[in-house]
């Protein structure tokens, strides 16, 4: 982390901490997990979800929103009625890659699939989450519910159900670092 805080243009940045612990969980050299995060941080680049308007998280959630729109207008709808703001809900999730969400092994698993797949894999799973989650999203009537549920809940209750990878690209369950 010291090795990007002293970089002007990327700095150290909330939720860089939880990807760098999972690398350093796999990786004990700390030289190569650094090497291994830096390539992450390039990844579709990355690095734009830590600088200062963080313009990767909002590249992301318009994505996101866009299928959402084309896939399931009823369930877009509902989050515009209620104007949910895609970015604000899913600042957590993607900006730790679900590493504040969820276990180690599925963090890991998200992380490895990220380095195949880069962000298309992250927007997938979050489409599909939404999409297997849509009768309890849209039972929620209230902003500030709809708010939380999507920020954190619907994650945990979707692999609870065996619902987190149903609709995601995974080529394979058992990929690690």
């Amino acid at each position: 982390m010291y090795a990007l805080a002293i970089q002007p243009e990327i700095g150290y940045t909330q939720g860089m901490n939880f990807i760098a612990a999972i690398i350093l969980m796999h990786v004990p050299n700390e030289v190569l997990a650094c090497h291994i995060f830096m390539k992450v941080l390039a990844k579709d680049n990355w690095t734009q979800m830590y600088t200062e308007s963080t313009p990767k998280l909002f590249e992301v959630s318009q994505a996101i929103q866009e299928r959402l729109q084309d896939e399931d207008e009823e369930l877009y709808d509902h989050l515009f009625e209620h104007q949910i703001l895609l970015e604000q809900v899913l600042a957590g999730p993607i900006m730790t890659l679900f590493a504040n969400t969820t276990n180690f092994s599925v963090s890991t698993h998200i992380l490895n699939m990220f380095i195949l797949d880069g962000e298309e894999y992250i927007v997938s799973l979050i489409l599909g989450i939404y999409k297997s989650m849509r009768k309890q999203i849209m039972a929620l009537k209230e902003q500030f519910d709809i708010m939380a549920y999507l920020s954190k809940t619907v994650f945990v209750e979707a692999l609870d159900q065996g619902q987190f990878y149903k609709h995601s690209s995974d080529h394979s369950q058992n990929v690690s670092i």
